[in-house]
């Protein structure tokens, strides 16, 4: 009887292998770190997300903030106007201007003068911009020279008083012909003050103040006025001329006409 041949099947080592991984009882401590990193991942996944969400968000934060700045940019909130008043020297002068940007805009029209009056500078937007309004048309805007003083100046700085008599230049910014109205009111019928004056170009340059040699107590007042013409305002000043026992004690002046 000869020996017969026994197949003996060879093992199927790659399903042994795969099966000992699947089995969750086989190297716990490696299913343990599994579990572990995709926890993990997934809380990565999940700040990813978030992530993604605030930048989304701040991304159109960003957007709407650029559009407000693009309007805001483009938008001319205020229509130029003047800083003050100019007032009539005789000289050349322009104005200075609140919200006036050259690069924004530019001006024409008058735009400086020297006569006293009212004048109108012309501001035109350049391209792209606007008024509040809403409009991109030239604005017109009106500029002032105003007219000097026509009050004198009074120099007391040659005076001592008590006095006698009292005399004070006055100066003038132009070169009119004026008249004095010279007229005093008396607290005692027995002592008086008398004006005098002095005129050189159609201008009184000096007023003189005289009081009588009596005593008592005297006040007047003396107004010298002047008509003011397109540069120069009217004017007027008014002397206080106080006396006591003979001599003149005080003396003041109110500008006005």
């Amino acid at each position: 009887m000869g020996i017969g041949t026994i197949n003996v099947p060879a093992p199927d080592a790659g399903a042994y292998i795969r099966d000992h991984n699947q089995d969750q009882t086989a190297h716990p401590d490696i299913w343990d770190g599994i579990r572990s990193n995709a926890a993990a991942i997934a809380d990565v996944g999940k700040m990813a997300e978030a992530t993604r969400d605030t930048a989304g968000k701040a991304l159109t934060t960003a957007e709407e903030a650029n559009k407000a700045l693009a309007e805001l940019v483009h938008t001319i909130n205020e229509v130029p106007a003047q800083i003050g008043v100019l007032t009539y020297t005789g000289l050349e002068q322009s104005p200075k201007w609140y919200g006036y940007d050259p690069n924004r805009m530019t001006i024409d029209g008058t735009i400086s003068a020297t006569d006293a009056g009212m004048y109108e500078a012309t501001f035109r937007l350049k391209g792209g911009l606007q008024w509040m309004d809403g409009t991109s048309d030239a604005k017109t805007v009106e500029w002032k020279i105003a007219k000097r003083s026509g009050a004198p100046v009074v120099d007391y700085s040659g005076i001592t008083l008590p006095a006698t008599t009292v005399t004070i230049p006055l100066t003038w910014q132009r070169d009119p012909s004026f008249d004095i109205n010279s007229s005093y009111s008396e607290r005692s019928t027995s002592h008086y003050l008398t004006c005098a004056y002095t005129r050189s170009r159609g201008m009184i340059r000096t007023v003189k103040f005289t009081v009588s040699q009596f005593t008592g107590v005297t006040e007047a007042e003396y107004t010298v006025s002047v008509k003011g013409d397109s540069n120069t305002e009217n004017g007027a000043v008014s002397f206080f001329v106080s006396a006591s026992n003979g001599e003149i004690t005080d003396v003041w002046h109110v500008n006005g006409w």
